[in-house]
């Protein structure tokens, strides 16, 4: 899951030590994110989405 802290909300990293970035990260689901969201600490958001490479629409075809 991807999880965000909340604007002012300093949230430790348990898994990786220090804070949860203000950008977010993906983590591993646990009973400790699940009571951070349920406090209101953390949101569960989409990440942002990553630029792909164009897909080609050019086909080969091989001559005998």
């Amino acid at each position: 899951m991807f999880l965000k802290p909340q604007p002012g909300v300093d949230v430790p990293d348990v898994e990786r030590g220090g804070l949860l970035p203000a950008d977010g990260r993906e983590v591993i689901p646990s009973t400790y994110w699940q009571r951070r969201i349920d406090d209101g600490d953390v949101t569960e958001v989409k990440p942002a989405d990553t630029p792909t490479a164009p897909v080609s629409t050019t086909t080969t075809t091989s001559k005998k």
